[in-house]
Parts: structure tokens; sequence; C-alpha cells
């Protein structure tokens, strides 16, 4: 069976698109939002520090990728708060701690700290798209589409 050149230069660009992208295809993410009672406990994901909750709204981190993870909200004078989650793709999730104070021998006292909320950095995908990787994916494509148009002398 002959294949058309025209019906294969879609799938050329299809495939170098999915070889040159694969964080696009790949990548799942979600979003978890915290607070607390009393706020200002610090959140950890996967043991690194990501941001302190807040009394005025709860703390939402963006881009947390999919699968488990070990949440834990910690604060002077306070057990620490600790919860596995399972994120999936596009989902949002909510935590929400209520401290419990630690018997009166052992808290130590300290002030809280304000800390902005941020995206873990270690969360962020390896891969991912470039603004001069769309442009050579897009050279590439017209490339390709352009030998399987034009005719052949």
């Amino acid at each position: 069976m002959k294949l058309n050149r025209y019906y294969m230069a879609p799938v050329i660009l299809f495939v170098s698109l999915a070889v040159l992208f694969p964080a696009a295809s790949a990548a799942c993410m979600g979003t978890i939002s915290f607070s607390s009672d009393p706020s200002y406990a610090q959140i950890y994901i996967d043991g690194e520090l990501v941001g302190t909750t807040s009394p005025q709204a709860k703390i939402d981190i963006k881009g947390i990728l999919c699968g488990d993870h070990v949440i834990e909200l910690t604060m002077d004078g306070y057990e620490t708060y600790t919860k596995e989650i399972k994120v999936e793709g596009g989902t949002g999730y909510g935590v929400s701690a209520v401290m419990v104070p630690l018997p009166e021998e052992t808290v130590a006292v300290a002030e809280p700290v304000m800390q902005e909320a941020s995206t873990p950095t270690a969360q962020v995908p390896e891969t991912q798209a470039t603004p001069g990787m769309f442009a050579v994916t897009v050279i590439a494509g017209i490339a390709l589409c352009a030998a399987a148009f034009c005719p052949r002398r």
C-alpha cells in the first residue's frame, strides 16, 4: 500500500511536536489550598517549606505534580499536623488544619513569621517548553510540510 504524501505531513508534524514537547503532554498538576487555626503555621509539602497560612484567606499552592504527597503544617507550641494527599490533574484540594497545643512543659514561644506563599520550585516539571523551542517546532513543522507538499522533479 502506497501512502500519499499529503496524508503523511500531519503525521510527521504531530510526531515531531510530541517528541519536542513531552512535558506538555505529560505534565499533570493540581492545586492545594491551606488554612489553619491558629494562623501563621508553616506549610511543608514533601519536606519543602512552601508558605505560611494567613488569617485573611486560604493560601493556594499551585503547580503540585500529580501523585502522593506528605503535607505538614508546623507552628511553635503546637503539634505538627500531617496528612497524606493524592493529587490528580486539574483538581483542587483543601487542607484545613486545627493545630493542637503542646503540653505546657514542652512549649517554646516564638513570634510568628509571615511568609508569602509561592509555587514550590521542586514541584515544577524538569522539562518545560520555552518560546525558543516553540519557534524551532513551528519552523520544523513548516519545513516538513513543505517537503511533503512540494513536488519532486
